[in-house]
């Protein structure tokens, strides 16, 4: 979104692709853009332009970035705060130019920032990195309303970063290689904790796979919990339509 050298300079930043021909961009860098907007690269070839909707701004937020639409258009997740101290969830209601509504924050009491959200395929369930590994939590279907959540967020990956929760299920284990002496592969072919391997839909300890709803060990870890409203501060307000970069 910015030129090279002393030119214009929008700032925005954390692209995430909504379709096969946009994306959704936030943080800008100056303070009058919007705090979020979609932006059409064009195609060159097929002599199309490209274009930015300015969508819209959350004053009770203290910015937003790193965001990520679901698949079916349905929800969208942001880092928030000045340290980047919790997630806003919004649900679409109807997608661009009609303004999100609020639904839910996730709010860290431990002082850890939260980084990277990634939506599961169905939409259902959204990932995240922190200091100690991925969490993840569901969030309500959005179709009608907010929904209410039902559990607090959990840690399914220690030590992790990074999330990108693709389209494809986790592959299954590929065949253990022959032990001299004939004998079968370490530990009977099961995951540590009795769990199964991974591709078996078990994670170690017992718990489910991420996406399932279940920690290893089945246990949640501490953490935040989504709450329903926006902070104080302001509501959503729209943005105004232009076309073209800048």
């Amino acid at each position: 979104m910015d030129e090279p050298g002393f030119k214009r300079q929008s700032g925005w930043v954390h692209a995430g692709w909504t379709g096969d021909n946009e994306v959704l961009l936030s943080d800008p860098s100056q303070p009058l853009n919007e705090d979020v907007v979609l932006y059409s690269p064009g195609d060159e070839h097929a002599g199309g332009a490209g274009g930015l909707s300015r969508w819209f701004s959350d004053s009770g937020a203290d910015g937003l970035r790193d965001g990520e639409q679901t698949r079916d258009a349905k929800k969208l997740a942001f880092v928030a705060g000045d340290d980047d101290s919790s997630i806003r969830f919004y649900r679409a209601t109807g997608g661009y130019p009609h303004v999100p509504e609020p639904c839910y924050q996730l709010t860290n009491t431990n002082g850890h920032a939260y980084d990277g959200p990634s939506w599961s395929p169905d939409g259902s369930r959204v990932a995240w990195a922190e200091p100690d590994g991925i969490h993840t939590i569901a969030i309500p279907d959005m179709t009608t309303d907010c929904g209410t959540p039902t559990e607090d967020d959990r840690l399914v990956i220690p030590g992790a970063s990074h999330p990108d929760w693709g389209p494809a299920d986790v592959p299954a284990p590929r065949p253990a290689p022959p032990v001299p002496g004939g004998g079968g592969a370490p530990g009977g072919g099961t995951a540590p904790g009795g769990g199964t391997a991974p591709g078996g839909g078990t994670a170690p300890g017992g718990g489910t796979a991420p996406g399932g709803g279940t920690a290893p060990g089945g246990a949640p870890a501490p953490g935040g919990t989504a709450t329903p409203g926006a902070p104080a501060g302001g509501p959503l307000t729209p943005a105004p339509i232009r076309g073209g970069s800048t």
